[in-house]
């Protein structure tokens, strides 16, 4: 570990550097001593990071004390990772920007728009889709849970749930067919497997549902938008900061499936509903989302720490 500071510190001499980027606690671990003792500013990058307890908290720590900045992709990161009070204390590093996502790319291969909206009676079924390994985390089983309630207490009979992702967790997996046997939803609810073709999957569901339980910033989100797919999500990790609810989307602070099985059968029957809101989230999205406003922002941060500004903003 030694070695590699010396390492980082050498090369940043000899490459003259202006600043160092470092990626996550085990950067800071590998590289952050070696930055300061060759005199440079580091900008510390985090994404998800493990409980700060042990020698993560002292990475934690020592990271917070020698950067110039600390970057996440939500805003709640810091106090999630790091603790209120820490992050109190150490206001002026703390930056939140939002990851971008190649605008440019998914709207030329979903033809720009979505098409014209079939009337339900015409359609086969109110598709509502679900992007997301199968495990705990992703909370599949809510999805099916909420189905359900939206069948059995709101006479929805015409709705189906498709889940698009591989399988992380097979006895999870298996709890969550047994449901479906017992819930009788088997031709309601298909796992689809690993997907390369979201942005068709997209096109032709008329719902993005995200009931995680632990969540950064997925990108799933933030194309759906893009795409004028009406979003639904949970209210943790950076969905709130990306979904602003009743505005661009959904965003549901409850894990029961009532809660979301009644603004889910709101959001089916008034389409004039959804058009509104996905009108918005696609100038959200277009305004905000793209790598090159991501870039931008990014730019921004780096070059007030550059400059020496680094409470800058």
């Amino acid at each position: 570990m030694l070695l590699q500071n010396a390492r980082v510190a050498l090369a940043a001499q000899r490459e003259r550097a202006d600043l160092i980027w470092i990626r996550s606690s085990k950067g800071i671990a590998f590289g952050a001593l070696g930055g300061r003792l060759a005199g440079r500013r580091l900008i510390w990058d985090v994404d998800f990071e493990p409980e700060s307890k042990g020698i993560v908290r002292i990475l934690h720590r020592l990271g917070l004390r020698l950067s110039s900045k600390v970057i996440y992709q939500y805003q709640a990161a810091a106090e999630e990772i790091f603790g209120k009070s820490t992050v109190v204390k150490t206001q002026s590093k703390h930056i939140s920007i939002v990851p971008g996502i190649d605008s440019s790319r998914i709207l030329s291969e979903s033809g720009v728009s979505r098409p014209e909206e079939e009337s339900q009676d015409a359609k086969q079924a109110f598709q509502v889709l679900l992007i997301g390994t199968v495990c705990d985390r992703k909370n599949q089983r809510l999805a099916i849970e909420i189905l359900s309630v939206l069948k059995n207490e709101y006479g929805q009979k015409n709705v189906k749930l498709l889940c698009a992702g591989g399988v992380a967790d097979e006895v999870y997996l298996r709890d969550i067919k047994a449901y479906i046997e017992e819930a009788r939803l088997q031709s309601d609810v298909e796992f689809l497997g690993w997907r390369d073709d979201i942005v068709a999957l997209m096109r032709s569901a008329d719902l993005l549902i995200l009931p995680s339980q632990n969540e950064g910033v997925p990108n799933c989100v933030q194309e759906a938008m893009l795409l004028s797919l009406p979003v639904m999500v949970s209210s943790v990790g950076g969905l709130p900061q990306v979904v602003t609810n009743d505005v661009t989307g959904w965003v549901i602070d409850s894990w029961c499936p009532r809660v979301w099985a009644n603004k889910l059968n709101t959001v089916i029957q008034d389409s004039r509903l959804r058009n509104e809101v996905t009108r918005r989230a696609n100038l959200h999205a277009l305004e905000n989302f793209s790598t090159d406003t991501w870039g931008k922002r990014y730019a921004h941060a780096v070059e007030a720490v550059n400059n020496g500004c680094e409470g800058a903003k």
